[in-house]
């Protein structure tokens, strides 16, 4: 076993000791950076670029942990410095052509990182699914 899954499993011990069990209440579970909506994914983007309510200290230290798959980790960095190749992006580096910047889901506006995660009703919705 490497050390950071004996971490990890030293923490899951642990955690029954400090949880109060109540038969008759429903489990839940709370998204601390806004209990009254829940985890949305424009609350962790919010949270991230630093308009939340978070209290860690950069985006850095959200995405790069060691209890996180890299790959997964890779994919957030990239997100966040716009580097995913979306038809935006493609176009500004003369790879596509002004009339191929329309959303894949045919939502008629232009696709960037911001619109397929944020804005496209099409992907939000699959994100909530999620």
């Amino acid at each position: 076993m490497l050390a950071s899954e004996q971490e990890m499993e030293g923490k899951c011990r642990t955690l029954p000791l400090v949880m109060t069990l109540h038969d008759d209440l429903e489990d839940n579970w709370f998204w601390t950076p806004d209990l009254g909506v829940g985890y949305i994914v424009r609350g962790m983007h919010r949270l991230l670029a630093g308009r939340g309510s978070g209290h860690h200290s950069s985006v850095s230290d959200l995405i790069w942990q060691k209890d996180v798959l890299l790959k997964v980790s890779e994919f957030a960095w990239r997100i966040f410095q716009s580097r995913l190749p979306t038809k935006d992006i493609l176009f500004r580096i003369a790879i596509i052509s002004h009339d191929s910047l329309l959303c894949v889901s045919g939502c008629e506006n232009s696709e960037s990182t911001n619109h397929l995660f944020l804005g496209c009703n099409f992907f939000c919705s699959l994100w909530h699914l999620f």
